[in-house]
């Protein structure tokens, strides 16, 4: 996972990205977990509804959100080689998401909540997210292409969300119930959908792909090279 295969010389492939599928990710993504607190803000305010169902709603938006906002962000990747998807693992991927903003949002909303509450919730979201893009880069196919991590971008750009996480989830906590809950909402949603899009987008830059030379000629890929 973090280092280059021994049992090739490889070639290293040049990756791009669409500026405007990359900006719709990120749109998608902070509309995504700005449903969410929309909907943790109504925990408990409607006794036709309970607060559990309120978290869950919260868990489905904020990991729909993420995971489209992943495969999104996989289809900004310009790349000389085609991807293909597991449908099964594609569709698994979003648990991990799902049960980590479970896992969250029920720990801010209980009645004590200290510093390290806000810690443990911030790093399950993280793992959490984590979890769904691994999973979800597993579930996709490289034509002929084998890959790595940089461990270093890789870990940074969890530690970001992380760290971006405990900001959302604080800020959306301890104020939702003011007058200003709609800009807490939209700040802590903004703040949330940039952090989970750091973490993808920092783990794949992190990714170096690579192609056995010996297949370089079956691809066609020798101009999009570099060696």
């Amino acid at each position: 996972m973090f280092s280059i295969p021994e049992n090739a010389t490889l070639i290293n492939i040049n990756m791009g990205f669409s500026l405007w599928i990359v900006i719709a990710s990120i749109v998608v993504g902070i509309v995504g977990t700005f449903t969410a607190f929309s909907c943790e803000a109504r925990a408990g305010q409607n006794i036709l509804i309970t607060k559990t169902l309120w978290n869950w709603l919260a868990s489905i938006s904020l990991a729909i959100g993420v995971w489209v906002l992943h495969f999104i962000g996989m289809a900004a990747i310009r790349m000389p080689v085609t991807m293909s998807h597991n449908i099964g693992l594609t569709a698994v991927s979003i648990l991990p998401a799902l049960v980590a903003a479970f896992i969250a949002f029920y720990v801010i909303n209980l009645p004590r909540r200290g510093f390290a509450l806000y810690i443990l919730a911030s790093v399950t979201m993280g793992i959490g997210v984590t979890c769904m893009h691994l999973i979800g880069i597993y579930a996709m196919t490289f034509d002929g292409i084998e890959y790595y991590f940089n461990p270093v971008l890789f870990f940074a750009s969890i530690v970001i969300s992380i760290i971006g996480s405990f900001v959302a989830l604080y800020i959306f906590s301890s104020i939702k119930n003011q007058m200003m809950g709609l800009t807490v909402r939209i700040i802590a949603a903004v703040i949330l959908g940039t952090a989970v899009a750091v973490l993808h987008y920092g783990n794949i830059l992190s990714m170096k792909f690579y192609i056995s030379p010996d297949k370089v000629a079956s691809h066609g890929l020798m101009s999009a090279m570099e060696m």
